[in-house]
């Protein structure tokens, strides 16, 4: 076993190291499961969390900004950005928490913008295909936490972090790649062992795990995780890609064909995939200055 797998195992194994998603995040995916989810249970979860309860009132007058109205309550934020935009904002919140103290190298900003974007891609994508088989199929978490493998890489093992970076930039290879000759695996593979450690379901940690490789994945699973890797390409072509991790070589109309969608629409598509980048990159930039004067209900 080579020194990086040993000391991936020793951290897997340290609960105390490892870092977590807030309970908040799990029990507030459980009430918006529901069939008829209650404002006021959902409002009772988040209060639970004050750091969550100021951004997502940022979020509300950000989007009522001119409006004259300011959002006092996360009832009327909830009245104002809708509960999939709640939920949305909600694990962006937790999942940059979990990786407050995380390493120097990586941009963390720029980082949560990639991974926003590709959720909110492949989110879109799903939109626009079947109804999945599975009711764990969620292309939104699985988008937003698809690289979450750099993030323990930069975090816990700066060293290979930084050879693997410059080795992509200098070879002009993807990161994945590099990455799978130098550490045996590559990032999916290393945040799909963490997600598995956060209990997440089958279908999300298998998708992060193979979104590189997609047809590796479980056959139930391969939908998810085409989704994932093809939203992650359009990012890419689009210029949505991190500096890091390099540009995917794969041309739009290829994805498109994948994932059994017209591929004379290319255009309209990345048209699409550049406005769901502004969104990206407004929910990860809500201004410091917006009042937040009150947390309660």
């Amino acid at each position: 076993m080579t020194s990086f797998l040993l000391g991936l195992q020793q951290l897997l194994q340290s609960d105390a190291r490892l870092p977590t998603l807030p309970m908040v995040v799990f029990q507030l995916h459980h009430v918006l499961e529901k069939e008829e989810p209650s404002l006021d249970e959902v409002v009772r979860v988040i209060e639970r969390d004050p750091a969550l309860t100021v951004r997502l009132l940022r979020s509300a007058n950000a989007a009522a900004w001119g409006s004259g109205t300011e959002i006092r309550t996360i009832k009327e934020a909830a009245g104002v950005l809708g509960l999939p935009e709640i939920r949305a904002l909600s694990l962006v919140n937790a999942a940059v928490q979990a990786f407050a103290n995380g390493g120097q190298s990586l941009d963390h900003r720029r980082f949560w913008e990639h991974s926003t974007a590709v959720a909110l891609v492949a989110n879109w994508l799903q939109g626009g295909m079947a109804p999945p088989d599975d009711p764990d199929e969620d292309p939104y978490v699985a988008g937003l936490l698809h690289d979450v493998g750099h993030l323990i890489l930069d975090q816990f093992f700066p060293d290979a972090f930084g050879q693997i970076s410059l080795q992509t930039r200098d070879r002009g290879d993807p990161a994945w790649q590099v990455e799978e000759e130098q550490l045996g695996l590559d990032h999916g593979e290393v945040g799909g062992l963490l997600l598995g450690r956060w209990d997440l379901p089958r279908s999300i940690v298998d998708a992060v795990t193979c979104h590189h490789h997609p047809d590796a994945a479980p056959r139930k699973h391969t939908r998810l995780s085409l989704i994932v890797w093809g939203a992650e390409a359009l990012c890419s072509a689009a210029g949505l890609h991190l500096p890091h991790e390099g540009a995917a070589a794969i041309r739009p109309s290829a994805v498109l064909a994948r994932l059994d969608m017209p591929q004379d629409e290319e255009e309209v598509v990345l048209y699409e995939v550049c406005r769901i980048g502004e969104r990206a990159r407004e929910m990860m930039q809500v201004p410091e200055n917006v009042a937040t004067s009150s947390l309660s209900a």
